[in-house]
């Protein structure tokens, strides 16, 4: 599956499932380890807060208050936990992103994302 590319960055849909549903659109981030959504999202969608964590990056380090919920990337639904950001941006991490294979040609300005699970269950018909 081909993901958008816009701005020089790669974008997923991302579904959020906590007591209502929203549909994100979210910055690919390799180099994040816990993907992120905005407070207000995290409220609206009904993630419950589990505490607060010290987080470290590009811009300083800080308490941000951590939700857990659900998260749906190319149809694969995870219990996850996403840190709370302060912004409207939302990131996909590496929480999320390990469970697939992740091709990208900036050169090209192309991103696919696959579920490797899913491409040798097909095959294996």
């Amino acid at each position: 599956m081909s993901l958008k590319y816009k701005n020089d960055a790669a974008y997923a849909t991302v579904s959020l499932v906590g007591k209502r549903r929203a549909m994100i659109e979210a910055l690919i981030d390799t180099g994040a380890d816990i993907s992120g959504i905005p407070i207000s999202k995290c409220v609206e969608v009904g993630f419950e807060v589990e505490g607060f964590r010290l987080f470290r990056g590009l811009f300083g380090a800080g308490f941000l208050p951590v939700f857990r919920g659900r998260v749906e990337l190319m149809g694969i639904l995870t219990e996850t936990a996403v840190v709370g950001l302060l912004n409207e941006e939302s990131i996909v991490g590496r929480d999320l992103l390990s469970n697939f294979k992740l091709s990208l040609d900036w050169k090209e300005k192309k991103v696919e994302i696959e579920d490797p699970q899913r491409n040798e269950d097909e095959e294996s018909i």
